[in-house]
């Protein structure tokens, strides 16, 4: 009998496999259960968990077999990935199960919160909160805070304070989108808005963490230029709130925005160092594992405890194990361990986007990276650079297909700028680390700050060149994500399917046909004629209209504005209309001018413009659709009037205040219909509006009958 292996079978891996579809179906079962529809996307699942227990059933009953006969790999792997998927299920379904428990507090009650991570723009301000008190009843959900005021007012809460007011609380709608999903991890989950003028100052206290990375901003400002300092800063804690969009664009386009976010590569290299350092100075391996295991706990405290993070330390840790007790280390088993331990705490991390890309990537590494260099070794080039090109080549290869999922564009530069900027990011990071460590304690020694801050100036200049040269940027569409499993697939046949290297061709051939055939599928794009769709998403008032055959995109003041194109597949944009632009966000318009080749974009007056292509007319025509920008006594936009065909729409601006919102709807004597998501006005106000459309997560369905809404569903 033949006994040769089919599959280098890794129990830890096939483990991993089982709680992640079990995370996954329990979100699709509890999602269905919540929406009232059926996902197709449940029956692999089924038959994957079917397939496994009748595996096992038939092991245990085979007749010629006794129990100790087959206790062996498969068997076990088999089990572990029962296991796994019943627990991945539970602890899904026990998780969202729980959020259907949580109050909206739709009535006037006392709220009280720490600050944190205050950011303040024009007019208004967002404040964070990891928990808060409902008249004096703890929440253990964070809350997001927007505080409004005039620009004659000085602002002045600051992270840390802790803050009183009175108001209403939002419960954001969690299965409408997988953005939702994810801050429901993060706990981001409820939301207010209040007056700057409405809330008491009772307090001020600071976190231990919160009070490290001050200290530690203050001696990278005091050292280095501003942006270094900001650049440096996201180096350390993976946080790009000291970054401005300029140098996060610039990292982005140039493809090496991974070195801003504390990943695998930073964690790596500082617990190699250390463990490198106490091993030369004669440490025993037992001392060295428990001063790194402190150490990596320490870091994953103040980075937030980030996937990408929590991942490195736990394989740093299982590495120093296996040396410690003289065991082989296996790589794909210790991800898998890894993988395993942070869905157990939280199952809700498979959909996080750090999470995919810190796992994936190390997948790809590990699976061909060395395929890759030992053919560019053939090349007669350095093994520095061989090595190089290798594992950003296989970096790529799974971040294409999430980030375009995810961001507005993926970009293949970076193929070509990690070349250069990941040797010298390898000497920078280390460097940066030790001296900010000794200059944060040694005030005076704030000096050796000159060389890290010489060497992040050669890596912005670089990105620069590279970003500059806007090539091989592209903007997709929405990548079926038959794409990513068909890559999954193709780096596990290369590294673990023992068979012959021609079968492995074959399969990795018809792999990648099914892949390029998913991708050309999911890139046609879409034509449509006289659609109104608005986005779904919470705290939006953005629409697209197709007017004799423009698209014309309604709002800029919405993170997902990009999510909502990819999905109706529109790569053209022919007019903005940006009734809430701020002077905050004019270079995001820019941008999206460029990213989807604009023609024109209307604002209100008051953003007067020497741009060719801004039109600032407070009143204009688009086709049969007049347009009518609305504002209060401050001259401030708080809504667009939009007349066709009789009806009358309105959108309130995102950005308004209570205040602002009766304004606009007393400005008014009938409305159709009124878009006005965050609304927080009486009901008698609305008695000339026939059809108030807003996001409340809590009534039921109603489309939109004026226009043929497609895609996105409308909650009245």
């Amino acid at each position: 009998m033949n006994n040769k292996r089919i599959i280098n079978v890794r129990i830890l891996f096939v483990a991993l496999i089982g709680i992640v579809s079990g995370i996954l179906c329990g979100y699709l079962t509890i999602k269905c259960i919540n929406l009232h529809y059926f996902s197709l996307y449940l029956i692999p699942f089924t038959i994957l968990l079917a397939f496994s227990l009748c595996f096992l059933l038939l092991k245990f009953f085979k007749s010629d077999n006794k129990y100790i006969k087959v206790i062996n790999k498969h068997f076990v792997a088999t089990c572990a990935f029962v296991l796994l998927f019943v627990v991945g299920f539970g602890f899904t379904s026990i998780k969202l199960v729980n959020y259907t428990k949580l109050n909206n507090y739709d009535g006037t009650y006392n709220i009280t919160l720490t600050a944190q991570k205050v950011r303040a723009y024009e007019n208004y301000a967002t404040v964070s909160a990891s928990k808060f008190y409902i008249d004096n009843a703890k929440v253990n959900q964070s809350i997001s805070v927007r505080v409004y005021y005039d620009e004659n007012t000085s602002f002045s809460i600051k992270d840390g304070d802790v803050l009183s007011f009175d108001g209403s609380v939002k419960l954001q709608p969690l299965f409408d989108s997988t953005s939702n999903l994810v801050d429901y991890l993060y706990g981001r989950i409820y939301s207010t808005q209040i007056n700057l003028s409405n809330i008491s100052k009772l307090d001020s206290k600071i976190y231990v963490d919160d009070a490290v990375r001050n200290r530690v901003y203050s001696v990278l400002q005091d050292n280095m230029s501003e942006d270094n300092a900001g650049i440096a800063y996201a180096m350390l804690f993976g946080d790009k709130e000291h970054l401005d969009s300029q140098s996060m664009q610039m990292f982005s386009y140039a493809g090496v925005a991974h070195i801003l976010a504390v990943s695998g590569l930073h964690v790596t290299m500082l617990a190699g160092i250390i463990a490198w350092i106490l091993k030369r100075i004669k440490v025993k391996r037992v001392v060295n594992l428990i001063v790194v295991s402190v150490f990596l706990l320490i870091y994953c405290y103040l980075c937030g405890f980030a996937p990408s993070v929590v991942r490195a330390s736990i394989m740093s840790v299982i590495m120093l194990i296996a040396y410690v007790t003289g065991k082989e280390y296996d790589m794909l088993s210790s991800l898998s361990l890894a993988a395993i331990i942070t869905l157990l705490v939280n199952p809700l991390n498979l959909f996080a986007t750090g999470f995919q890309l810190s796992y994936l990537c190390l997948l790809s590494i590990i699976t061909l990276s060395n395929s890759i260099s030992r053919m560019l070794s053939k090349l007669k080039l350095p093994k520095l650079i061989c090595n190089t090109i290798a594992i950003s080549t296989c970096i790529n290869l799974v971040i294409l297909p999430i980030s375009a999922n995810t961001f507005d564009k993926v970009s293949l530069i970076g193929m070509l700028t990690n070349v250069f900027v990941l040797p010298l990011f390898s000497v920078a990071f280390p460097l940066l680390f030790a001296c900010v460590f000794i200059s944060s304690i040694f005030s005076f020694m704030g000096f050796m700050l000159f060389v890290p801050n010489v060497m992040l100036h050669f890596i912005k200049l670089i990105a620069n060149f590279f970003a500059n040269l806007n090539v091989l940027n592209f903007n997709f569409y929405h990548i079926s994500y038959v794409v990513l499993i068909c890559i999954i697939l193709i780096l596990l046949t290369i590294k673990y399917l023992m068979v012959k290297r021609l079968h492995k061709g074959i399969i990795c051939g018809m792999l990648a046909l099914l892949m390029v055939v998913s991708f050309s599928v999911s890139m046609i794009s879409n034509s449509y004629d006289n659609v109104f769709a608005l986005s779904y998403q919470y705290k939006s008032n953005s629409a697209v209209i197709t007017i004799e055959g423009k698209n014309c995109l309604i709002g800029t003041q919405n993170n997902y504005i990009s999510t909502m194109l990819k999905e109706l597949k529109i790569r053209k944009i022919d007019y903005i209309i940006g009734y809430d632009v701020t002077s905050n966000n004019l270079d995001v318009i820019d941008a999206m001018c460029k990213d989807y080749n604009v023609d024109k974009v209307f604002v209100p007056s008051i953003y007067a413009s020497v741009k060719p292509n801004y039109v600032t007319s407070d009143t204009f025509n688009l086709g049969s659709y007049h347009f009518e920008y609305q504002y209060n006594s401050y001259d401030k936009c708080v809504g667009l009037k939009i007349e066709h065909s009789g009806k009358v729409i309105v959108f309130a601006n995102s950005n308004n205040s209570t205040q602002d919102c009766v304004v606009l709807i007393n400005n008014l004597m009938h409305v159709d219909y009124l878009i006005a998501n965050k609304l927080s006005v009486s009901s008698g106000l609305l008695d000339d509006v026939e059809n108030v459309i807003l996001y409340n997560g809590s009534a039921g369905y109603n489309y939109l009958d004026l226009f043929n809404v497609q895609k996105y569903e409308l909650r009245v």
